[in-house]
Order: structure tokens, then sequence, then C-alpha cells
């Protein structure tokens, strides 16, 4: 076996994952691939400063380029937003065009372009525990580096799955009585939110009580 030093080492418990807090990110443009037959680029990041710098350069999300990706449309519908993204990318990168990158058919000069991202948790359904919950904060859209250092984009709003996500999410995940698995879920929820009103509940006071 090999010396080693040990001393200089930081020990982490097995397990010890940090989770990445809902908010707005410097990010870098680590790569950028285009889908032509259905309209998108595929942009993977990572983090550039701060606490998560370099999140995802690890060699656990090395074989997971979905959990830093987002997906960026550009049929003729979404191209407004397309647009939007291109002139926030801009604006982050002084001297650089990225709209008119794309006009001149160079999408990969937006890698290691500097973009913000605002990440927010988003509920799922956890198979092990058949309950609802939310999950580690996840990329969702780009803001500017501006907006991040104003402050904004601080506390996103997670996103909520409505009635139709949740039985979506049931049946994917095998639950064939979906609408009735989920009222007997959301009732159990109601009954428990309320049992500290129940009146049985309340302990209440009897002269025995009194300490005089």
């Amino acid at each position: 076996m090999r010396q080693l030093n040990l001393n200089s080492i930081k020990a982490k418990a097995e397990g010890e994952f940090k989770n990445i807090t809902p908010g707005a990110y410097a990010c870098i443009i680590t790569e950028v691939t285009d889908n032509e037959e259905k309209e998108y680029l595929d942009v993977l990041f990572d983090i550039q400063v701060g606490e998560f710098e370099g999140y995802y350069s690890s060699d656990f999300y090395k074989d997971k380029p979905w959990a830093h990706h987002m997906i960026l449309s550009y049929k003729e519908k979404a191209l407004p937003i397309f647009k939007g993204r291109m002139e926030a990318i801009t604006e982050c990168n002084t001297g650089f065009d990225a709209v008119a990158a794309l006009d001149a058919g160079q999408y990969k000069m937006l890698e290691g372009k500097v973009i913000g991202i605002v990440f927010r948790e988003e509920e799922y359904f956890d198979k092990k525990t058949s309950e609802f919950k939310l999950g580690g904060a996840r990329a969702f859209r780009f803001c500017t580096t501006k907006d991040i250092q104003d402050g904004k984009n601080a506390n996103p709003k997670p996103k909520m799955l409505d009635h139709a996500g949740k039985i979506d999410a049931l049946k994917r995940a095998g639950i064939n009585d979906a609408e009735e698995w989920l009222d007997e879920y959301e009732n159990n929820n109601i009954a428990s939110t309320l049992a500290p009103l129940n009146p049985t509940s309340v302990s209440t006071a009897t002269d025995d009580d009194i300490p005089f």
C-alpha cells in the first residue's frame, strides 16, 4: 500500500451529498449539441462560481448529462423564447453576440460562455415511500448575471404537480387505480393536517390540575 497523507484530507461520510439550494447561479456552458431533426439545442452546463462551483464536474455526474442540461427549442412557435435566451447569453458575455453566432450557423460558439440559470425544486412521486415530495433543485430557465447580482430569483417557487400531473406520475409508477389512490392520499393528508384541531385531542383542565 502506498503512503497516504490522511492528515491533510477532509473526511467525508459515506452517502454525504449536498444538494443545490434553489436560486440563481452563474454557470458556464460546457457543451452544445444540435438536434436538427427535432429542432432544439441541448445545452450542458456547470456552475461557475460560489459554494457549488464545479458541482457537475464530479465523477458522479460524468455519465448523467440529463442532470445538468437544458433543451432550447427553436421550433417556430418557440422562437421568441429562444431569441430571449440568446439575448440573455449576449448580455452575460461582453463582446459576444449569440444571435449573430447562430445566424452564422456557429452554435458551438456558445460553448465556454457564461449564463445565469435559475434552479427550483420540483414535486415528484416517490415510489419507495408512496409519497409526493419535493426533489432537489433543477435548472428550469435562464437569467442574466446582473439579475443574480441584483438578488433576483433568489427564492424561486417550487414547481408543484397539478391533478393531471399527479395522475400521470402515479400511472408511470404502475398504480392503475390512480384516481382512487390519489383521492385517498389527499384525504389522509388533510385529516393529518387537521388532527391537532380535533377536540378529542385537546386536554381539558380539572380542579385536580390546579396547583393551589
